[in-house]
Parts: structure tokens; sequence; C-alpha cells
């Protein structure tokens, strides 16, 4: 998968759900996820909100970001230490995708 195609899969309400991946050489980011998450909201009205995009980035949850509506690319998401930190787009080639999961419909 290219990363603009996950872009746009995730940005996008009934397309991807949730992307599963590892960064290829960092142990610590082993077992990241990113996914889209509808929530459903009761009282007063009943309704289903499609806009919270959630990274998790370590088992422990210790480094997980939210984002409403879209996934921010600018977002310096992962901290190489003294290699500095970096967005998903710059680490995109060290990206192996274990498991991707589409909505069947919203």
């Amino acid at each position: 998968m290219r990363y603009i195609e996950f872009i746009d899969g995730i940005n996008n309400p009934g397309k991807i759900k949730q992307i599963d991946f590892y960064i290829e050489g960092y142990n610590h980011y082993r077992n990241c996820s990113i996914g889209r998450y509808i929530d459903k909201i009761g009282y007063p009205v009943n309704k289903t909100v499609d806009y919270r995009i959630t990274c998790i980035l370590t088992k422990d949850h210790s480094e997980d970001v939210n984002f409403a509506f879209e996934f921010k690319e600018d977002y310096k998401l992962f901290n190489f230490g003294s290699k500095g930190r970096f967005t998903l787009k710059e680490v995109w080639d060290k990206v192996v995708i274990t498991k991707i999961e589409y909505f069947d419909s919203i």
C-alpha cells in the first residue's frame, strides 16, 4: 500500500477501519495501529459520529495519539531518540503492514 492510499483510506469514512503495522528496525514500535472509530451518541439524540482517528504506537499506550476528523500528516508520531521525531510519511519506507481492516458499511 502506498502512503497516499493509506491517507485517503483513513481520512474518508467508510474505507479503512484499521491498519496494523510495525516500524522495521525499531522494536519500540512493533505493535502499532491506526484506526478510524465510529462513536454512537445516545441521549438526547441517537446518531453515529465518525470523527476519531486513534494511533496506538506502543503496547503500553504511552504514546497514543487521537485526531479529530482526519489524520494530521504533519504530526511527528515517532520518537527515535537522538535521531529525532518523525511523521508517518517520513518513516513510511520502514512501515511493515501486518493487517488492514476495511469497513463493510457505515
